[in-house]
């Protein structure tokens, strides 16, 4: 390695890291999750409620894989398609926020490309973008991260109205799975 790198250096000791095949497994879904876990969360909370609902979860969530594989970004994608609500999910993050509201934009942008594929009023369904937001006594989000989740918020629950979609901020991934589940009754 000193041959091939000027960096590397002989004197630190290098552990190899030794996984079984079953941990290596859940090793590779923990790292599939590692990006926003939320839409994960809320598949498992509705499959554990309502078993007949998973299938409406995209595949993706269904399998525990990763949202996107290289070369796949330009796709839609859509977290939940009910036959009454399609719905997507996100994050916002007091740590990263500027990262989270971007991703958020994204998945708004797929709801109203998904939306405006929907031809016959007759058929359509509600479409939102149900979002998991810290509560609002958080002892780890500070007053000053709470004031620009809160100004972020606004920012795009207004542009989900100009797009005529709905942004709905909750605190916990039971409430929004009970959203979703709500729309059982409707089905």
């Amino acid at each position: 390695m000193a041959a091939l790198s000027s960096l590397y250096d002989a004197s630190v000791q290098h552990d190899a890291l030794v996984v079984s095949p079953g941990q290596e497994v859940a090793a590779v879904a923990d790292g599939l999750r590692s990006g926003d876990r939320l839409p994960f969360l809320v598949c498992d909370y509705v499959r554990a409620q309502k078993e007949s609902f998973s299938q409406y979860f995209s595949r993706d969530l269904q399998e525990g894989r990763a949202r996107r594989a290289k070369g796949e970004s330009h796709q839609i994608v859509i977290d939940f398609a009910g036959p009454k609500l399609v719905a997507n999910f996100g994050t916002l993050r007091a740590g990263s926020l500027t990262s989270s509201v971007h991703l958020i934009k994204r998945r708004l942008w797929d709801l109203k490309v998904e939306r405006d594929r929907e031809t016959h009023d007759a058929f359509r369904r509600n479409h939102e973008l149900l979002l998991h937001r810290p509560a609002k006594d958080d002892p780890q989000v500070t007053e000053r991260q709470q004031a620009n989740i809160s100004e972020a918020l606004k920012s795009l629950e207004k542009q989900a109205d100009q797009e005529e979609l709905r942004l709905l901020a909750l605190d916990s991934v039971s409430a929004i799975g009970q959203r979703i589940l709500k729309y059982d009754v409707a089905a």
